[in-house]
């Protein structure tokens, strides 16, 4: 897992990006939780799913 700061970026939609690439096709769950505002996202992976491998990236993730 990697959280990109972006916020001084418009280009990049001014947010914490979070990235995650599971490489298994274990299922599993995360969740990320940011502290100052107690927003979480969570994100997971499904044994034998389409794309399992791959991760995925959330561009919107937490705004500033």
């Amino acid at each position: 897992m990697q959280i990109v700061e972006a916020t001084r970026s418009p280009a990049l939609g001014s947010a914490f990006m979070v990235f995650h690439a599971p490489l298994t096709d274990v299922s599993y769950t995360l969740t990320i939780t940011e502290s100052l505002k107690g927003t979480s996202r969570t994100y997971s992976n499904i044994a034998g799913g389409s794309g399992q491998l791959c991760g995925a990236v959330d561009s919107s993730g937490f705004l500033p």
